[in-house]
């Protein structure tokens, strides 16, 4: 197998030279790092890789200064009119607005893209994840374990890494499909051990997730499925860093627009989902827990927060909202009482009901904003582990009986 890394920054990938020695089927002679793409270029031209791995913000030579538009440029040549195009191609780069930029672009002519971090060796892992599935060293049949809680995210930061901040004995990401980055974990309940698998999507909204979802439970085949993370909530029934779980859900942009009195109106037309009632009745015990709640507390710039579990309705639909109309009409036209507005999880949902596998599911999703026009980003954190943490709680406390 022959790498090459395209990377102004090449002394970073020490360690990742250091890790592929102890990969059966692999060398260090195997890989090369080059700084620009005109030294890229040449490569490419007399070698067939396997694997590149190619910095977003590069240099064309090495007298040129970084920009975007070469990688891109690059990609498309390697796609276009490259004589030897790498079997397989990861976008990599440190800054995460940029990512957001490009990733239309690599995500259809790239395998994955990755964020690079000098504090974490997550991206050393994704790569070495990589390469172990290219080199088909992934032991599915040991990954594919009797899996008893899958949780899926519809976001890495920071609705998964809150999940991977539990204590539950996670691995490394290891890849099981050409593009599933996945983590096991376990914790023990009663002398028995519970596994866990937990996978994201590389962007949020309900048909990513349904793919997901749907690939999941037929590799894993699932006891109980459920998603944690982030919403917009109703103001006049949650305040920021409650936990909403998800009795019920639907798509509130499903309908029919039609013509009336030369007035172009929206007809809903929704397909309820719900979750079952033993599940609900044991989050209804776990809602009682005040000590829980106060263990909870966290201080936002002076404001202390204690959380608490809201169970109700939550809707899915295709959109960010921050503006001050969207949920106000939510509540006069579908349900007056609604808990919140979030991106995925009627598709979470959908694909578990319509599952041979039939796995239990719900979600829970922390109050991050109220959708309106003073949306800001200042509860994400505290959001996304309220609902891990919740989360914890009610599967170390209930789920060998739901098992």
């Amino acid at each position: 197998m022959k790498v090459l890394i395209i990377d102004d920054s090449p002394r970073r990938y020490s360690k990742l030279v250091g890790e592929v020695k102890k990969i059966d089927g692999l060398s260090v002679k195997d890989i090369e790092v080059v700084s620009s793409i005109e030294d890229a270029e040449e490569k490419v031209d007399s070698l067939l890789y396997d694997l590149v791995v190619l910095d977003i913000l590069i240099p064309y030579s090495n007298v040129d200064e970084e920009d975007k538009q070469n990688s891109i440029e690059f990609l498309e040549y390697l796609h276009s009119s490259c004589r030897n195009k790498p079997k397989r191609i990861i976008g990599i780069s440190s800054d995460k607005q940029l990512l957001d930029e490009v990733s239309h672009i690599f995500s259809s002519k790239s395998w994955t893209v990755i964020e690079y971090s000098d504090v974490s060796d997550e991206w050393l892992h994704k790569i070495l994840a990589c390469i172990n599935y290219a080199l088909g060293n992934n032991d599915l049949e040991n990954s594919n374990k009797n899996i008893d809680l899958l949780v899926v995210c519809a976001l890495l930061s920071p609705e998964l890494n809150a999940v991977l901040n539990l204590p539950w004995n996670w691995s490394e990401a290891i890849l099981i499909d050409e593009n599933i980055f996945i983590y096991f974990g376990s914790f023990e309940v009663q002398n028995k051990t519970i596994n866990v698998a937990a996978a994201y999507t590389l962007r949020p909204g309900m048909v990513a997730i349904a793919i997901l979802c749907t690939r999941l439970l037929k590799i894993l085949t699932p006891k109980i499925v459920t998603m944690t993370g982030i919403c917009a909530g109703n103001k006049d029934e949650v305040t920021l860093g409650d936990v909403i779980l998800a009795e019920c859900t639907w798509d509130y942009q499903s309908g029919k627009l039609v013509k009336e009195n030369n007035e172009i109106r929206f007809k809903i037309s929704p397909h309820h989902l719900m979750i079952k009632d033993n599940v609900k009745n044991f989050f209804i015990q776990l809602s009682r827990d005040n000590d829980l709640f106060e263990s909870l507390q966290s201080n936002i710039e002076g404001t202390i927060i204690v959380p608490s579990l809201k169970i109700g309705s939550l809707v899915s639909g295709a959109s960010v909202i921050a503006d001050d109309s969207t949920l106000f009409k939510i509540k006069d036209q579908q349900d007056r009482k609604v808990l919140g507005i979030e991106m995925e999880i009627y598709a979470l949902y959908a694909a578990c009901f319509s599952s041979a596998v039939e796995p239990l599911y719900f979600a829970l999703k922390g109050v991050c904003d109220y959708g309106d026009s003073e949306k800001n980003d200042l509860y994400q954190k505290l959001a996304a582990k309220n609902s891990a943490q919740i989360l914890q709680c009610f599967a170390e406390k209930y789920i060998n009986v739901l098992l």
